[in-house]
């Protein structure tokens, strides 16, 4: 039987959990950067998806973003061969399933729909399926605004919640996944199209808080991601990979109390680490980006390769050859 020390904990950790909940998206909702759209050196980056895009287990002052949208900024600045202005902003979700991200018309019953062909469904069934459906107006909303939609580069952290749902299956995220993809690079606004990198579903806390069906379930997922991953389609490209089977957070100090988080230990890891992986594959990218506004300013008529050379030497820290 719980003593009363013990209930103390647990009232002290639940009204910890939402304070910490509630100031993370305090914090986003009146520091939330402001990128000047009309200068061609200024960058942005927007991170979707579920508590790990968030930022949730990362504890920041006052003014301070969480999780990526803090840690990444500070390694671009230090990052040499990035020379213009980059903007991170946090649109992470609280426990948002790969299904709420959904755009409209790509909704689990409106697939189930479909794949019944029309077949007799009575109103009961139909009741059922809503229900269980969650609404995914998330993803309009969050691209609503300019800054969000013209972003050059997008992060995906999503899918890690799936399984708390039922009707979501590994095959059903996977398909999620390439929705919100397609849907991104459809209705973006970005002079030049965006890229969107893809994480595999963070596994950390698996095995306390999951029996062994659903472990099972998120290792298929991660499998069918990483598989699909290596032959993406134009303007998606694969993030890395922050599951378990990732020996490099097979390890407890970089994941908060809850086991499930990452943690928000400075420069050793956590979500420092998380962003340190992500810059080293979105580095040649950023620095391409970089090179293709100069080329347009500049007026020159570059080779049609020119661009990857220099990202290519950028992201090695050389110097290419440009002909003019």
């Amino acid at each position: 039987m719980p003593t009363i020390l013990h209930r103390l904990q647990t009232l002290f950790y639940i009204v910890y959990y939402y304070f910490h909940l509630g100031w993370l998206y305090y914090n986003r909702w009146i520091f939330d950067p402001r990128p000047n759209l009309k200068d061609p050196h200024s960058h942005t980056i927007v991170i979707l998806g579920d508590d790990n895009a968030l930022g949730f287990g990362d504890w920041t002052m006052i003014g301070n973003p969480a999780g990526l949208a803090y840690k990444l900024p500070e390694l671009i600045h230090k990052e040499p061969n990035i020379r213009q202005r980059w903007y991170v902003l946090n649109r992470g979700a609280w426990r948002k399933t790969s299904e709420e991200w959904l755009p409209e018309s790509e909704s689990l019953l409106f697939v189930y729909l479909l794949a019944l062909d029309a077949a007799p469904l009575n109103k009961q069934n139909i009741f059922s399926l809503q229900k269980q459906t969650p609404k995914p107006t998330l993803l309009r909303t969050t691209l609503a605004p300019l800054k969000v939609r013209s972003a050059d580069i997008f992060i995906l952290i999503v899918g890690a919640e799936d399984v708390r749902t039922k009707i979501i299956t590994p095959q059903q995220t996977l398909y999620n996944i390439r929705a919100i993809c397609d849907h991104i690079l459809k209705h973006s606004t970005a002079a030049r199209p965006p890229t969107v990198y893809v994480t595999s579903v963070p596994t950390a806390g698996d095995d306390l808080l999951l029996d062994e069906v659903q472990r099972k379930k998120n290792e298929e997922r991660n499998r069918l991601i990483k598989e699909w991953l290596k032959n993406p389609p134009a303007n998606v490209c694969a993030g890395p990979i922050i599951d378990l089977s990732n020996f490099e957070y097979d390890r407890n100090d970089i994941y908060s109390k809850d086991r499930r988080h990452f943690n928000s230990h400075v420069c050793i890891s956590g979500y420092y680490r998380v962003a340190k992986d992500f810059l080293l594959v979105m580095k040649s990218d950023m620095v391409k980006r970089e090179f293709g506004v100069f080329k347009t300013q500049l007026g020159l008529d570059y080779a049609s390769d020119d661009e990857d050379k220099v990202a290519e030497a950028g992201a090695t820290g050389e110097t290419a050859e440009v002909k003019a």
